[in-house]
């Protein structure tokens, strides 16, 4: 069995949640990268994108979905930052 690579131990912080929720996690990563927009106008267009109303997917339980996952992300990050690289 092959080792994992440093990247995949950051994505066991995800594995753990819905694909809806890692979709748009993604979704909001993705746009903010490109331009400076809030978090929920992010996830407000990720909802028009995919047809998804308030009824659905309550905005605000989407935020702290959001906003848990990225401090996650974070953490790991600022954890991990020093250690060495594993051989593969």
């Amino acid at each position: 069995m092959s080792s994992k690579k440093p990247f995949e131990y950051k994505m066991e912080v995800i594995y753990s949640k819905k694909t809806v929720d890692v979709m748009m996690i993604a979704w909001v990563t993705a746009l903010q990268s490109k331009m400076p927009l809030n978090t929920i106008k992010c996830i407000k267009d990720f909802f028009n994108y995919f047809n998804i109303n308030e009824d659905d997917y309550s905005l605000d339980s989407a935020a702290v979905i959001c906003n848990t996952m990225r401090k996650a992300l974070d953490e790991w990050d600022n954890n991990n930052r020093n250690k060495k690289k594993q051989d593969y």
